[in-house]
């Protein structure tokens, strides 16, 4: 679970979706906005599209976070980030969620390594 000065408020999130730039892969995309805080805020969001079960969404956001989690040494202050996985992530384990998110990641430039 991310620290709570490291999530994004409801208020953030759909300024981040407007203005915010867009990347993404085949599983995830992102939008990445620049705010004036040190430290960078995130939000994770799986569409109930994606799958209709509340406990498979909630899966995925969690490995989500904690692969952010891991990064978050490495990553630029002063970003919100709002993640977006489609349907075709459901299905991913840890380990090819976090190896995504990393490519992505330094595809947009908020990671510094």
């Amino acid at each position: 679970m991310l620290s709570k000065k490291n999530r994004l408020t409801k208020d953030l999130i759909e300024g981040v979706i407007k203005t915010g730039k867009r990347f993404s892969t085949d599983n995830i995309f992102l939008k990445v906005s620049k705010i004036g805080q040190k430290d960078s805020l995130f939000t994770f969001v799986v569409l109930s599209g994606a799958t209709k079960k509340a406990t498979t969404r909630n899966k995925l956001k969690r490995r989500a976070r904690y692969a952010a989690k891991c990064l978050m040494g490495n990553i630029k202050g002063g970003l919100a980030v709002v993640v977006f996985f489609q349907k075709t992530a459901i299905n991913k384990g840890f380990s090819e969620i976090k190896e995504e998110m990393t490519k992505l990641f330094k595809k947009a430039g908020i990671i510094t390594f």
